[in-house]
């Protein structure tokens, strides 16, 4: 199931955490404690893992959450996307079956 996804990125009204640009590498963190949503998944800075960025829509968190959870399944290369003068951050990433996950 190696391929590239995309969405947009949720939460950000409520974090007004650091500036993301375009380009910005950033992380997915799988967040099953959130009483919001046991699927949630959190958008963090690569080399500030504790700084929330927001977090990924909820329909989209609860397809890639057993993926994620399953440990047969990684996600890499998650880079911001804005376009020129627009408040909403695109997520591009890829979602790679991990070695072995089926041996």
């Amino acid at each position: 199931m190696n391929r590239f996804s995309r969405c947009e990125l949720v939460g950000r009204y409520y974090n007004q955490g650091p500036r993301v640009v375009n380009g910005t590498v950033l992380q997915f963190q799988r967040d099953p404690t959130n009483s919001h949503d046991p699927c949630a998944i959190r958008v963090t800075l690569v080399d500030q893992p504790d700084q929330l960025i927001g977090y990924l829509p909820r329909n989209v968190a609860q397809r890639l959450a057993p993926y994620i959870d399953s440990n047969m399944y990684a996600v890499e290369h998650v880079v911001a996307r804005r376009r020129p003068g627009s408040t909403s951050i695109q997520l591009i990433f890829l979602v790679l079956e991990m070695p072995g996950a089926y041996a």
